[in-house]
């Protein structure tokens, strides 16, 4: 019967109640959570392939230098449940470099394996304030990457500026005043941001009602290349307060269920479960029982 293999970072590895493969506070109890909801579908539970920090670059690495054993590529009934590209963010990649990492880590799943492919959105999250540049502090404003990783075709980091704009990296030598004016710009929420992600993600995997894509058009090119296979699905609302809530002053993530505004407790574990659940029940891959 059907499995499913969780892949991505911090927030899939969250669902073994570990952070950094070590236990963590903010996990307690969402390993149980995973056996009641997700590891309900199947009689064998899910296998949880989620590293803490990794970025859309770090996961095609490792699938492509072993994390896929030649009996999981060869096997028709794993179904892949994918969510990767927030820590992207931070690191100053643009939302067309994130996207560009997600159909990467994607084609590789679905090209390298038999199996099928559930794509997540980007989780929204808030929690920008952590990431202010600081005035004082020539590298602030800029982005980094670890040292002797390289990013993929198509990524190019640091582009993207606080706030969404798009922009080159500010000399590390520049004048204060423009560290002054990023930190003074510096847009707390990442919403905009992962909006664009999630909108370029889903336009790849499906074909716009109204018919045939135009010559050139890619949209739809990924459900084209692997029919049947690819599937996505936008779990992001069950974090968002009310649309009324998000014009107020009123905080942007419901912090009952991301406590941290990044990170779901149990609680937003079960409820993405069950929007991963209905996702899988909408392209027909669930079956009872």
């Amino acid at each position: 019967g059907m499995r499913l293999v969780l892949l991505g970072d911090s927030i899939t590895e969250t669902w073994r109640g570990t952070s950094m493969c070590k236990p963590t506070g903010r996990a307690r109890g969402v390993n149980h959570v995973l056996r009641e909801t997700l590891g309900a579908l199947s009689d064998v539970p899910p296998l949880v392939l989620g590293i803490s920090g990794d970025q859309t670059q770090h996961l095609l690495w490792r699938l492509q230098n072993g994390e896929l054993s030649p009996a999981m590529r060869a096997d028709p009934n794993l179904v892949y449940v994918l969510l990767i590209g927030t820590n992207n963010l931070p690191r100053r990649f643009s939302p067309a470099a994130v996207a560009s990492g997600i159909l990467a880590v994607s084609k590789y799943v679905l090209g390298g394996t038999s199996g099928r492919l559930l794509i997540n959105a980007v989780l929204p999250r808030a929690d920008g304030e952590n990431f202010r540049p600081k005035p004082t502090s020539r590298l602030a404003a800029g982005g980094w990457a670890p040292a002797g990783l390289r990013a993929p075709a198509g990524f190019s980091p640091p582009v993207a500026a606080p706030g969404g704009a798009s922009g080159r990296h500010p000399n590390p030598n520049g004048s204060r005043r423009r560290l002054r004016a990023a930190h003074s710009k510096w847009n707390a929420s990442f919403l905009p941001l992962i909006e664009q992600v999630n909108h370029a993600v889903h336009q790849a995997v499906y074909t716009p009602l109204g018919g045939a894509p135009m010559p050139g058009d890619k949209s739809g090119a990924l459900a084209r290349a692997f029919p049947g296979r690819v599937a996505f699905v936008d779990c992001s609302a069950v974090f968002l307060p009310p649309r009324s809530a998000r014009l107020s002053s009123a905080p942007s993530i419901r912090r009952e269920l991301m406590p941290d505004l990044l990170h779901p407790n149990a609680a937003g574990h079960r409820l993405w479960a069950a929007c991963i659940e209905q996702g899988l029940r909408n392209v027909s891959w669930l079956r009872e029982k």
